[in-house]
């Protein structure tokens, strides 16, 4: 089968990216064509569809919004893209007419590539499946997340994301985003979608009951991991060998989203019980105001043992993975399936992570690791004094949390699915959800 592959970067950025060049070897290792279609950046991976690959409105060499120089041409240019890119249909339509794709596989795309790109498949042909990493398809700033609290208020109705002034906490950016939406519904461009894929059984509840997209047939799809990887880390320190220097680990965005100052309020009162317990952030901050809190605090706590240790390459990632005790996921809003908690239930570390959202489909508390009350330090702290206390009671929760993860993310499991839903594209026969 030769599969289109849709992204709106061809380099490692976050989650997303991470899965995208996964299930391409994926795919690829059962014989399958993978053709890539992207925007044209200077950091994207080598592949020999490049030239295909429409243009960034800010060029080649800018890929965040905070680094755009922002002139008036580039602004109007962004703009015009939350609502559709004549050009990025141009180019994909031409990609399909010499390459002949059986299936779309549609990762992120609503705002640097527009929904032309569901368009030039529709027109095109072909089948359009739609993976989503977040609710952006609903929610204004794709997270279900307002003033420091979860919000569902665009399940409801879109316009309270203007109401609220929900992205950036523009007005002007909010209204962009709502009549953006606005504009595609009443071009029905999400009709063209044939299924969609969601990570977590949260998410898929979310789109089955949203009027929008309640008709559009929906799997849910656990991400997967190679394992392999892990297993090439060798045999890993006991709990022991590991309580002599113990810390616990963070990986991802260290935003307020994210929860990450719940971590260091953690480690407050874990200091004042006299439990010494080091830690490491791992990751970069999208707001600086936030990252210099974060560091202050630790700094006026006296908290020592605790290192911000930026972005790190796998192999550096996994060597603190292999000898930490504990890995945390504080998020305040609901997530969706973060790789980070994958990949540590795969190196056999149990994971803390917040009560709500996809979490409990992914923590058995007490077996494969711990729920905490989302936004509660204080229970936070009880449950890291609970891990790292007692090695018996660790050693049975590692043990659990890598042979469940092997199982709910398997790569084969994944494979499977995930070639009955292009089955079910093509030939329009409904796919086995079970």
């Amino acid at each position: 089968m030769k599969i289109l592959l849709i992204n709106y970067a061809y380099f490692k950025i976050g989650g997303p990216e991470t899965y995208m060049f996964n299930v391409k070897a994926l795919l690829e290792s059962h014989g399958h064509e993978v053709i890539p279609f992207s925007l044209n950046f200077t950091k994207n991976e080598a592949n020999e569809y490049s030239d295909y690959f429409a243009e960034s409105p800010a060029g080649p060499d800018t890929f965040f919004y905070d680094e755009m120089k922002k002139t008036p041409r580039l602004v109007a240019k962004m703009l015009a893209r939350q609502f559709y890119s004549p050009h990025v249909y141009r180019k994909l339509k031409r990609l399909i007419k010499e390459t002949k794709p059986d299936v779309a596989y549609v990762l992120h795309f609503l705002k640097r590539l527009s929904p032309a790109v569901i368009d030039a498949c529709s027109y095109s042909g072909v089948p359009t499946v739609v993976r989503l990493s977040d609710f952006g398809l609903i929610c204004a700033n794709s997270i279900f997340f307002r003033e420091g609290n979860i919000c569902l208020e665009c399940e409801k109705d879109q316009k309270n994301g203007l109401k609220y002034r929900c992205v950036k906490g523009s007005f002007f950016a909010s209204a962009v985003r709502h009549y953006a939406h606005r504009f595609h519904e009443k071009r029905k461009v999400f009709h063209k979608i044939d299924h969609l894929v969601c990570p977590s059984k949260f998410m898929a509840e979310v789109f089955a009951r949203n009027p929008h997209f309640g008709h559009i047939p929906s799997l849910h799809l656990p991400t997967f991991t190679d394992f392999s990887v892990f297993d090439a880390q060798g045999e890993r320190p006991s709990f022991d060998d590991r309580a002599k220097c113990p810390y616990g680990i963070y990986q991802g965005r260290l935003d307020y989203d994210k929860g990450a100052d719940l971590i260091v309020d953690a480690l407050k009162v874990l200091k004042q019980r006299g439990v010494k317990i080091g830690f490491k952030f791992i990751g970069k901050s999208n707001d600086p105001a936030y990252g210099t809190r974060l560091k202050f605090m630790v700094t006026d706590a006296g908290l020592e043992n605790v290192e911000f240790c930026g972005f790190l390459n796998k192999e550096q990632l996994f060597g603190f993975m292999r000898n930490a005790l504990v890995s945390i996921t504080p998020s305040r809003w609901v997530d969706n399936m973060p790789n980070s908690l994958i990949e540590s239930q795969a190196m056999g570390l149990p994971v803390i992570a917040s009560n709500h959202g996809c979490f409990p489909e992914l923590i058995e508390n007490g077996f494969n690791g711990l729920l905490f009350e989302p936004g509660n330090s204080d229970d936070l702290a009880r449950k890291i004094e609970k891990v790292v206390s007692d090695g018996a009671e660790w050693e049975q929760m590692s043990n659990q949390a890598e042979n469940w993860v092997r199982d709910y993310c398997s790569a084969e499991r994944h494979y499977k699915k995930l070639m009955e839903m292009f089955s079910s594209a093509v030939t329009g026969i409904a796919p086995n959800v079970d």
